[in-house]
């Protein structure tokens, strides 16, 4: 569904654009004209929406409810909207409180279910955007603003791009800098997606794939909602919100009824269940690290986690209170200059040359296969789903007597293998695991990122915005895994090769933990002791939490 809501997205952005270029046409007999903006332009004041009448001119007014106390602003919101989403929320928190464990199991059939049925509809519109993006902003519809005509940027580029960074991919990048490369390193030995095989293909592949899920791909559903809403909201006046992108698709009426109701509370349950993810994750690598550093904190503990979101929410709460221009663009500053301070630091500590190598290589291997990859389903691994009896097989028309394993067992024929073992495939949960609840995630964090986006980039051109916030965070995201990625492959062959003593009984690509002295986690044996608390060496795909520096 919301891969769907995007392609009508995309198809508004159309449809206004052809709009414009149908109504700028010069006819005969007269001149050509030269700006194709004017006709988004509002020649009238910039309309202030912190007024209730100017809210009013825009919204249903059966459906707008204001409170103020004392000449104090409490609250301004559509009940409906609220309502919706509030009863969505609510009924999933309260499903998950008292049904964890079936909520657990559910939710990733539902996801399976999605993956098995619905991969080639992420894939490809994922590209699209791309498409898209790039097209828009070398046409001639790249000069206009997200603005007026007069209008400039309010922030400057630095400030620009850390507010980009903390709302885009802050907590995802330290989460899984060191980890996801690690996983593809040592977790899928017959993962060859651009048909790699040895250890030092597979050390690129692993970098390669982490680009792919953080790259372009990623910030493509960002990119393509900030530009809908600033086009449209900004230069035609209208309430920063989702309802509204869709105004040239469906009408003025349309999108002030019900159905632009459902749209905005589809948009705030998204971006809330992304959220719920981003504050998992951040949890996880929060408590790991206190751990490590003594200072406290257990990660398996539901309570400290608890008190862990707490603390975050009580931060963005008051940052978010403070403003932008306050609290959210210092914040992002000062979260940004401590990330670059870890990058630069581990970057001239250590190797500077190999890093440099990484990113050039990683550059070099990104532009080659992306085109390949970004097109990949995975469709004969999850052929899979059909063929293997262990497979929950969810694909839509195939149960009961359409299903292949039945029909076979029908004529006494049975699977005497199973594919991954017998073609030697990665394994057929991955695109579920990794890459299509990667783009779900994306795209569920598309209404609030990409409104963010917009609301940051009033007054810059849809050039500008496209080839400052979707080409230079993918460029600083690959400097980012190159060195966090690069020095886990790196921590992991110094170890493999200070520790294993039988290397011609060894397979480094599905290491053997009591081989490199480790178990639980933890190291057992005399040298890997000596290499770990001496050297501070170990090996990640050893250590508990192993993908956490």
């Amino acid at each position: 569904m919301i891969p769907l809501g995007l392609r009508l997205l995309s198809a508004m952005f159309c449809t206004t654009l052809a709009s414009i270029s149908d109504e700028k046409a010069p006819r005969k007999g007269a001149a050509p004209e030269e700006d194709v903006s004017d006709k988004f332009v509002d020649n009238g004041d910039d309309e202030d929406f912190s007024k209730d009448e100017v809210v009013l001119k825009h919204v249903n007014a059966s459906r707008f409810v204001s409170l103020d106390v004392a000449g104090f602003r409490i609250f301004r919101l559509n009940w409906v909207v609220t309502a919706l989403s509030s009863v969505a929320l609510w009924g999933l928190v309260i499903y998950c409180i008292n049904e964890g464990t079936v909520a657990s199991t559910e939710f990733s059939k539902w996801q399976s279910w999605v993956t098995q049925n619905f991969t080639w509809l992420y894939i490809g519109t994922q590209n699209a955007w791309i498409v898209f993006l790039l097209w828009i902003a070398f046409s001639k519809y790249g000069s206009m603003k997200l603005g007026k005509d007069h209008e400039s940027s309010k922030y400057d580029d630095l400030s620009w791009f850390a507010m980009l960074f903390a709302c885009g991919i802050g907590i995802g990048l330290f989460y899984y800098g060191v980890s996801e490369p690690m996983y593809y390193y040592n977790g899928y030995p017959n993962m060859q997606k651009p048909g790699w095989t040895n250890d030092d293909q597979r050390a690129q592949q692993a970098l390669f794939i982490t680009m792919f899920h953080w790259g372009l791909h990623g910030w493509a559903p960002y990119i393509t909602i900030a530009i809908a809403l600033g086009l449209v909201c900004f230069r035609q006046g209208k309430p920063l919100t989702m309802r509204f992108c869709f105004e040239p698709l469906l009408g003025e009426k349309v999108v002030r009824g019900i159905i632009g109701d459902c749209i905005d509370a589809l948009s705030i349950t998204c971006t809330m269940l992304g959220v719920c993810t981003s504050l998992g994750l951040g949890c996880a690598s929060i408590l790991t690290g206190s751990e490590r550093l003594g200072i406290g904190g257990d990660p398996s503990s539901v309570q400290d986690k608890i008190v862990v979101v707490l603390i975050i929410t009580i931060i963005a709460t008051l940052s978010v209170l403070s403003g932008v221009d306050t609290g959210i663009k210092g914040l992002s500053v000062i979260t940004f200059a401590i990330g670059n301070i870890l990058l630069l630091a581990l970057m001239f500590f250590d190797n500077t040359w190999y890093f440099l190598n990484v990113l050039v290589q990683t550059i070099g291997h990104y532009m080659q296969f992306i085109v390949q990859v970004g097109f990949e389903t995975d469709a004969f691994q999850q052929l899979g789903y059909e063929l293997d009896a262990s497979k929950a097989n969810l694909l839509m028309g195939s149960d009961g007597a359409s299903n292949l394993l039945n029909r076979l067992a029908e004529n006494n024929n049975k699977m005497k293998n199973t594919p991954v073992a017998f073609y030697e495939e990665s394994p057929v949960e991955f695109m579920d695991w990794w890459t299509i609840f990667y783009w779900g995630w994306w795209i569920s964090w598309a209404p609030f990122v990409g409104l963010f986006i917009a609301k940051i980039s009033r007054g810059r051109t849809i050039r500008n915005v496209i080839v400052g916030a979707f080409v230079v965070p993918c460029a600083f995201v690959m400097v980012w895994f190159s060195v966090f990625g690069g020095l886990g492959i790196k921590m992991q062959r110094v170890a493999e090769l200070v520790l294993v003593m039988d290397p011609d009984n060894y397979d480094s690509s599905s290491p053997d933990c009591d081989m490199l002295g480790y178990a639980d986690g933890l190291p057992v044996s005399e040298d890997a002791i000596k290499l770990a608390k001496k050297s501070g060496y170990y090996p990640l795909a050893c250590r508990s939490y192993s993908g956490h520096m």
